[in-house]
């Protein structure tokens, strides 16, 4: 890994230029996010073989050796929330259970009353539109490809 963008987007080291999926965050996360990749090694986890529209790679993101991916440890501190739209429902529940420990904990995003007030239905993406089955096409997970460490 190369730099951190903002709370959710990073740089390889190769130019390559990954966009957590699943999790929306504040900028004031790229502090946390820098914290959680630092200058390790990283293994992603696309989802699919397309880029976004910003020509940005989509992914879950796990520091070599941890089980965890960098949206469930963002998610569990309280810097960052699930998205309205994850992959699937199996990469669904355990977003939406570091956010719901998170929320229970008032940590990061949950500690303000109005923000842990806000609801919303979490949907998994259906193949609905050209668009919303490009993203849910995973290959040898529920929720995405695994894909050689990068750093």
């Amino acid at each position: 890994m190369r730099a951190v963008l903002d709370g959710r987007s990073f740089v390889l080291t190769d130019g390559r230029e990954v966009r957590l999926a699943g999790i929306e965050t504040p900028e004031a996360s790229k502090a946390a996010l820098e914290k959680i990749l630092g200058n390790r090694d990283v293994t992603l986890k696309k989802l699919g073989d397309d880029k976004d529209r910003h020509g940005r790679l989509p992914a879950f993101a796990f520091i070599t050796g941890n089980q965890h991916s960098a949206q469930q440890i963002l998610l569990e501190s309280g810097h960052a929330r699930v998205s309205a739209r994850v992959g699937s429902v199996a990469c669904a529940k355990p977003l939406l259970s570091a956010e719901q420990a998170a929320r229970a904990a008032k940590l990061g995003l949950w500690s303000e009353p109005l923000t842990r007030r806000a609801t919303r239905t979490i949907r998994p993406m259906c193949s609905a539109s050209a668009a919303a089955s490009r993203w849910s096409r995973a290959r040898s997970s529920p929720c995405a490809r695994a894909e050689a460490p990068s750093t």
